[in-house]
């Protein structure tokens, strides 16, 4: 069976706007190559300014104005890769927006089946996120087998720890 096409930029975006209850992202690579994150990377780099994503601030805002709820689930490989430790300190303004962010020790997954970053739409749509050996994204491909995705956003929802947790609790930091 060929895979799924690559979802266009367009049809991607288009998911964030059209969910109506809920979207879920899970995120386990421990470094992602994004141009447009390079500048707010490179000043966390100098001297530790941390800001808002302010277009996915936006997003997040948009559906928690609609009534629709956004969580992640940050699965973490410790000691933080540096591109971690910057993703949790921007990731404090996303919840500041009204999304509900986790984060998963990679030590607590045990048994854990190998697969992409995925998103969950609604329950009803998913989209397995495709990257290349360096953490370029590639596009998203729908899926219609649900139940795996469905499974794992139960699973890592049920282990996480809130983000402001986990801070407190030392990590992330430095």
């Amino acid at each position: 069976m060929e895979p799924a096409r690559l979802l266009t930029a367009e049809e991607f975006g288009a998911l964030f706007g059209d969910f109506r209850s809920s979207a879920f992202r899970l995120e386990q690579l421990q470094a992602y190559d994004v141009p447009a994150e390079v500048g707010a990377l490179d000043a966390w780099r100098r001297d530790g300014t941390v800001g808002p994503h302010e277009p996915w601030c936006r997003t997040v805002r948009a559906a928690r104005d609609r009534g629709a709820v956004m969580r992640r689930v940050r699965v973490v490989v410790e000691p933080l890769s540096e591109y971690v430790r910057w993703e949790l300190a921007v990731m404090r303004w996303s919840v500041e927006a009204g999304e509900d962010i986790r984060v998963l020790p990679a030590a607590r997954l045990g048994e854990w089946p190998a697969g992409p970053d995925f998103w969950l739409f609604d329950d009803r749509v998913g989209v397995r996120m495709a990257y290349d050996a360096d953490g370029r994204f590639e596009g998203g491909r729908r899926t219609d087998d649900l139940a795996p995705l469905r499974a794992l956003r139960d699973r890592a929802l049920a282990t996480a720890t809130p983000l402001a947790d986990y801070l407190a609790g030392g990590r992330g930091e430095g």
